[in-house]
């Protein structure tokens, strides 16, 4: 009969819990940024700013683009919370937003 080897002690896993950690942080600090500034553009554009929404526009299409074009991420999740968070507004750019994605994907 083989032994098997004794697993590796929490010591040994520190290194590898503390990135996982640092990640998970690093993006929930991401994602309440873009959401406090999600919320900053919307107030700005109901104060009567209409530029503020059109820019949201143009920024929030130009981010979809670049996630379509990254290599296995599903871009329907993506339109779909797009459409959650902004509403119809912006439903005529998803089909622009990914098929620019997918020509940044074939370079």
């Amino acid at each position: 009969m083989t032994e098997r080897a004794p697993e590796p002690g929490v010591r040994a896993k520190a290194p590898q819990i503390a990135r996982i950690v640092l990640r998970l942080g690093l993006l929930l600090a991401l994602a309440y940024g873009v959401h406090l500034l999600i919320d900053w553009a919307t107030a700005l554009s109901a104060k009567g700013h209409s530029g503020a929404q059109t820019g949201m526009l143009v920024v929030l299409s130009v981010v979809y683009a670049l996630l379509i074009a990254a290599p296995f991420v599903s871009g329907i999740e993506i339109g779909l919370s797009l459409l959650m968070l902004q509403g119809a507004w912006i439903a005529p750019c998803a089909p622009s937003s990914r098929a620019t994605g997918i020509c940044f994907w074939r370079f």
